[in-house]
């Protein structure tokens, strides 16, 4: 099958790609700027598009082939100041419109659409656990989230399933959370945020991919998916296994006063939240975690040869 993906020269995008190359599938990536990326074996072409013109990606979209949305700029690149925010609502928004739009304008739709979402869209649950039929939540993050599965679901595709994976930290070598915080464990500056009790959804990098190629596989498979490993972990523990890892000490707390000030709400909702969501739908489709365990994901990312 020929697979569309949009955003799939990120962390997450590259490792599907070589998956889905892997399994035989032709795959597409499409670029603002495709002249500058580097060639490689498992994507066949790299096409240029603009979200503000839906109609450069109808000519892709016939016979049977399938969308995976990964665009949107990562919500820690940046200091949350209103410019910035306003640019992670944009990223997201206009390719998902621009997806749907296209989508619904051809005599082809695709057979499945699978877009990215966050459990952001969940809030911050303390210590109660959330799955996929609990209600969004409150603040920034939440509201970003909704809007960004809304503007997809909003149209009526016929014959498409539309997947939303509400993703967790997703826990890689080479980008992401964990090669941060490994670096300040390993020049002894691992301090964990506030009381370091809140909370971490995450998913190894391996089961991240694995999930996505399930649910495309599975002709059931529609709505939203909670792609999270079915064991969350405390801050504090999970900077302690990395500690363990690479025989280095925890320090003690940033007081969470202080990371407060971050603007525009930064320190509350991306570093003190806690979040303890669970994959209900995916467990109960069969799915089977690699790493259902932190410590199983720590030691393989942070012990393990390989990519």
């Amino acid at each position: 099958m020929r697979i569309l993906i949009f955003g799939g020269t990120g962390f997450i995008g590259s490792h599907l790609c070589r998956a889905l190359a892997g399994e035989g599938h032709e795959v597409l990536v499409f670029s603002r700027n495709p002249g500058s990326l580097q060639p490689s074996g498992y994507v066949k072409a790299y096409e240029k598009w603009d979200p503000a013109r839906p109609e450069d990606i109808l000519r892709h979209f016939r016979g049977s082939f399938g969308v995976v949305n990964l665009a949107g700029r990562n919500i820690g690149s940046g200091v949350w100041t209103r410019r910035f925010r306003e640019d992670l609502i944009k990223s997201r928004i206009s390719v998902s419109s621009a997806i749907a739009e296209a989508a619904s304008a051809t005599r082809e739709p695709p057979v499945f659409i699978i877009q990215s979402s966050a459990t952001g869209y969940y809030g911050h649950t303390g210590e109660e656990s959330r799955d996929e039929r609990s209600a969004p939540g409150t603040g920034f993050l939440s509201g970003l989230t909704q809007q960004w599965e809304q503007e997809l679901t909003r149209t009526i595709i016929p014959g498409c399933r539309i997947i939303l994976m509400r993703t967790g930290i997703v826990l890689g070598r080479e980008a992401g959370m964990l090669p941060l915080l490994t670096r300040t464990v390993r020049y002894f500056m691992g301090f964990y945020p506030g009381n370091g009790k809140q909370w971490v959804s995450w998913i190894h990098i391996e089961d991240m991919i694995r999930a996505i190629l399930f649910l495309a596989g599975m002709d059931t498979a529609h709505g939203a998916y909670n792609l999270t490993s079915e064991h969350p972990v405390r801050m504090k523990a999970l900077i302690a296994m990395i500690g363990h890892a690479i025989h280095r000490p925890v320090m003690t707390g940033i007081p969470s006063p202080l990371i407060r000030l971050l603007p525009g709400g930064m320190g509350k909702e991306m570093i003190l939240v806690s979040q303890k969501v669970l994959p209900v739908r995916l467990l109960n489709e069969g799915f089977a975690f690699r790493f259902p365990e932190p410590g199983q994901a720590v030691h393989d990312l942070l012990k393990n040869p390989g990519t």
